[in-house]
């Protein structure tokens, strides 16, 4: 337990999403920075397996295990267990 920006005051967490700079700041070789992580935006069932971002339709589409994904709509099968390309 410990608390964090959202609960307190003060942090007394470990860092996390932290970046070593090497830059000579106030006498010292280096600070961490810190930068956003990850947020979990929806449920699906399998691994990605590709992804492309179409300009055209402004859109990006994605093979997660066996669906293929327009932003967070299935939009149909893809047979398989690997890697996907795709073109548009």
């Amino acid at each position: 337990m410990g608390k964090d920006f959202k609960n307190a005051d003060y942090i007394d967490y470990l860092p996390i999403n932290m970046l070593a700079t090497p830059k000579e700041v106030l006498n010292s070789s280096g600070y961490l920075r810190s930068f956003p992580g990850i947020a979990k935006r929806n449920d699906v069932n399998g691994i990605s397996r590709g992804v492309e971002y179409n300009t055209a339709q402004n859109a990006v589409y994605r093979v997660l295990g066996s669906k293929l994904y327009k932003g967070e709509t299935v939009v149909g099968d893809v047979a398989g267990s690997g890697r996907v390309s795709m073109a548009h």
